[in-house]
């Protein structure tokens, strides 16, 4: 992005990967309805507070979930606010979902209703079968982006995903293949700069029509 910046700024970019886990995962503090419990905690403590854990180098860290967003765009915490005889404290699906109601959502009464169904298994077609499921579905928690889409797309990249298929398909290794076979053409050598030079040139042999085919 950097270079693309520099180079190419007035051009529209657009980085394609696989879709692989690494590619797609979220960020720690990302939207998700998993492991939600359905009433405030009990305890204070923030692994119990339906907190996020974040791998930093002093350890563990955690943090709050991000706020989600009604259906008028404006953003919902998930923690009781500062004044209230809970603050800090993680809502609970079903105060969440009565939050969503009061804001005009046709959601079904969530105190009827379990925090899950049995197994994780929601009867198919089901959208308001447990409160787990009736958040999932939510658009702003259905739409939850992967780190990488919010990172480029925070400096104006967008960014594709190619479906699910077998890593030989994809078209970096047509790519890969041509360039490794014009780099074998090369002399061996042992020294750093004739090592460079000749990867440089062999990226650049690749033509743009077997990139496209």
């Amino acid at each position: 992005m950097d270079i693309l910046d520099e180079t190419r700024p007035h051009e529209r970019h657009a980085f394609a990967y696989d879709n692989a886990k690494t590619h797609t995962a979220r960020a720690p503090n990302a939207l998700s309805a998993r492991h939600m419990v359905v009433k405030p905690p009990t305890s204070k403590s923030k692994k119990k507070n339906f907190m996020c854990s974040i791998e930093t180098e002093n350890g563990v860290e955690y943090v709050r979930m991000r706020d989600g967003r009604f259906a008028d765009g404006s953003s919902q915490s998930l923690y009781f606010p500062e004044g209230h005889q809970q603050a800090g404290i993680f809502k609970g699906m079903r105060n969440l979902i009565h939050e969503r109601i009061a804001k005009g959502a046709n959601l079904p009464n969530p105190d009827q209703l379990k925090a899950e169904c049995k197994g994780f298994k929601c009867p198919p077609g089901r959208t308001d079968c447990c409160c787990r499921r009736i958040l999932f579905t939510q658009p702003d928690f259905a739409n939850q982006k992967s780190m990488l889409e919010e990172h480029c797309e925070a400096r104006g990249y967008e960014v594709i995903f190619f479906p699910k298929f077998h890593c030989e398909v994809n078209s970096i290794e047509q790519c890969w293949g041509f360039s490794k076979r014009i780099y074998r053409m090369f002399p061996s050598s042992s020294k750093e700069e004739d090592l460079a030079r000749n990867m440089n040139a062999a990226l650049d042999a690749v033509p743009i029509k077997s990139m496209r085919k």
